[in-house]
């Protein structure tokens, strides 16, 4: 070993160099490792595996909103906020089935009706039904309690033959409150003084006092007990939620069902009026004949002619107001059945409630 400062040679254990006096530093000795040495003396590092590949979850298009589970126990529920039947404006991807489309409550009111089995016979029977007094009751409480069902979140088609004494009494307790009603609104006869405007505002007044009434049916149906449609601030309550939605499936029935009546009337009195003038005409050719058609029958017996007019009178105001119940019959099983749906999708808790209540129509 040498002085690494004058070079000297030192003997071994020497601390000092005996020429320059510096002390002794023992050098660093790096020790090079072949590489071959390396890879012989070394750990074997484990080799990480290669990273599987993940399937991305496809998503969405814009537009598209995920699919809601369906309510077993009330298929006709409102479907929650955020959750959307439509697509707007993408294309699905491939093998995506297109959201459904919730019909609003007339339209499923009405495909309820005209895809129940035999549904022509059984509404044409309750049709016939409403023109008979008695009779009458039982096809209201019918279409009612049909509307309740769909209430309670059956989508079951038109029952067959359930005329017993619940519907019955659901029937007689429609048409007291309907009593109440036409009292509370007899009021409103003071507007008709009113020109023009007094008309508007009746009508309005009309229907949404319509469809109050037809709320509080329903809610007497659903509970089965008639104090229930007398809770007026519960159904004031869901009454506010969609009175838009409300007054449509409440009143249109009836408006569209009206308006076919009066065109079919006016058809009648106008095929009458077309029959009395070819009789006038052929009794014209008669000899004796006077020319003043009823004047001369007055001439000759005022009293019959009288009766005559007066039955002729009778029986055409029977058969208009046969004709406005049979027509009518229609526009309350559809309107009862699209106010049950609206119940079931804007205030199922009903169902919910009632479910125990052990009412008067039980």
């Amino acid at each position: 070993m040498r002085c690494q400062k004058c070079g000297n040679e030192l003997s071994q254990g020497s601390v000092y160099c005996g020429k320059c006096g510096s002390k002794v530093e023992e050098p660093v000795v790096e020790a090079s490792v072949s590489s071959s040495e390396t890879s012989a003396f070394s750990p074997v590092q484990e080799v990480a595996p290669a990273p599987q590949s993940v399937a991305q979850p496809v998503q969405a298009p814009v537009g598209y909103a995920p699919a809601q589970a369906q309510n077993v126990s009330n298929p006709y529920a409102r479907p929650e906020a955020g959750v959307s039947y439509t697509a707007h404006s993408q294309t699905p991807h491939q093998g995506q089935p297109p959201m459904p489309v919730q019909r609003g409550c007339l339209g499923a009111a009405f495909h309820d009706i005209i895809s129940s089995p035999g549904w022509i016979k059984r509404v044409l029977l309750l049709m016939v039904m409403k023109c008979v007094p008695i009779l009458s009751f039982y096809a209201s409480g019918y279409n009612v309690q049909w509307g309740a069902q769909a209430a309670r979140g059956s989508n079951a088609p038109l029952p067959k033959g359930v005329f017993d004494r619940k519907t019955f009494l659901t029937g007689l307790f429609m048409a007291l409150l309907t009593t109440l009603l036409n009292i509370a609104n007899v009021w409103m006869f003071a507007l008709n003084f009113i020109p023009f405007i007094g008309f508007i505002l009746m009508f309005v007044i009309n229907l949404f006092a319509g469809a109050f009434y037809s709320l509080a049916v329903m809610r007497m149906a659903v509970y089965k007990a008639l104090g229930q449609a007398f809770e007026l601030s519960e159904i004031f309550r869901a009454y506010k939620k969609r009175i838009g939605s409300l007054l449509a499936a409440a009143c249109v029935p009836a408006i569209i069902v009206n308006v076919v009546f009066v065109l079919v009337l006016v058809l009648i009195l106008l095929i009458m009026a077309a029959v009395s003038f070819a009789g006038s005409s052929m009794a014209y050719g008669y000899p004796g004949y006077s020319g003043f058609g009823a004047m001369s029958m007055f001439s000759y017996d005022p009293v019959g002619a009288v009766l005559g007019i007066i039955s002729a009178l009778g029986v055409m105001f029977f058969v208009i107001g046969a004709l406005f119940f049979f027509f009518n019959g229609l526009a309350e099983i559809w309107s009862m059945r699209a106010v049950g749906l609206w119940v079931a999708r804007f205030a199922p808790e009903w169902a919910e409630e009632a479910k125990d209540s052990k009412g008067s129509l039980s």
